[in-house]
């Protein structure tokens, strides 16, 4: 057994406990950790939400603890409590650029973005879309898009139930690391969302809707869920659905074949979801796609050549 593989047991708890973090764990932490400082000294300019910071840090509290009790050494109790504490981070490092980005009135970038859009196509997508609406396509659409999150969590959530600590890690340290990376790019170049912008008459003319989409039974109630429990609305650039969606479907090929016959037709209707209802123009789109395929494609180099990214099990 190399000494990667074997359990680190000299030194104090903090250094064991060190020892052991993934790639996965530095990076939430790490980020967090990052996050909350800056929270924290921007908190006297934030003009909509100074109690940021006590709630950035309990969730950053909850990320350590669910990392902490993920030591255990067995497969399954190691991978869900981590994931129980990465769905914080994703939440916390999320809610924390929205609120900076709005609260400090950071440039935001919605012309320019549509106007790419103008350049390769005359007018923005999201405009040319309506040539095809439905209310049964933008019904089938907006559910797609409403079930994004359940999609996304489906393939680390199979591998932690399975047991299969390798996938497990693998997947989280691509999938957060595209999270970090969108969330960053979302506080580079704040954009609003095009049927957002379309609401600024500095920006009316770039997006001549000929009003707002009907659908069925669920697309206002949905649509009501996506504006209301998004906490971070300056998020255009890059889609971070397109992103993470890709990400997901290339490491389900990898570990979850099976599952690609649900995946893919669900992949290719959020992405066209995210143009058709108005929520990315394509700049946004193409940023995303080529970012997965990035990530996905440095850590399926590199990961098994850094055993030290997936901790082995403790011996009892």
């Amino acid at each position: 057994m190399s000494t990667l593989d074997q359990p680190t047991r000299r030194g104090g708890p903090v250094a064991r406990l060190a020892a052991r973090l993934t790639y996965a764990d530095m990076l939430v932490l790490t980020t967090g950790f990052v996050m909350l400082v800056v929270a924290t000294l921007a908190s006297s300019r934030l003009s909509d939400d100074h109690g940021t910071p006590l709630a950035l840090l309990l969730s950053l509290v909850v990320m350590g603890l669910g990392i902490s009790f993920g030591q255990s050494g067995r497969d399954r109790r190691d991978t869900l409590t981590r994931l129980v504490g990465y769905l914080f981070w994703i939440w916390f490092f999320h809610t924390t650029a929205g609120v900076l980005i709005g609260g400090l009135h950071l440039p935001r970038y919605e012309r320019e973005l549509a106007s790419i859009d103008v350049a390769l196509f005359g007018q923005p997508l999201t405009v040319l879309a309506q040539g095809i609406q439905s209310p049964w396509l933008t019904e089938v659409t907006q559910v797609a898009y409403n079930l994004y999150y359940f999609s996304v969590l489906a393939v680390p959530l199979t591998l932690a139930l399975q047991g299969r600590r390798q996938a497990f890690f693998e997947t989280a340290a691509v999938l957060l690391t595209v999270h970090c990376l969108v969330v960053i790019g979302t506080l580079v170049v704040p954009a609003l969302w095009p049927t957002l912008a379309a609401q600024d008459p500095s920006l009316g003319a770039l997006f001549a809707f000929d009003g707002p989409m009907h659908g069925l039974a669920l697309t206002d109630a949905l649509r009501e869920v996506t504006a209301t429990g998004t906490p971070h609305v300056y998020d255009a650039f890059p889609s971070g659905h397109t992103a993470m969606t890709l990400a997901t479907v290339l490491l389900t090929a990898r570990y979850l074949r099976r599952f690609l016959w649900f995946l893919v037709p669900h992949a290719v209707l959020i992405v066209f979801g995210t143009l058709y209802l108005r929520y990315h123009y394509a700049i946004d789109i193409a940023a995303g796609a080529a970012l997965a395929v990035a990530v996905t494609t440095v850590a399926r180099r590199r990961y098994a050549a850094l055993p030290a990214l997936e901790p082995a099990a403790q011996t009892p």
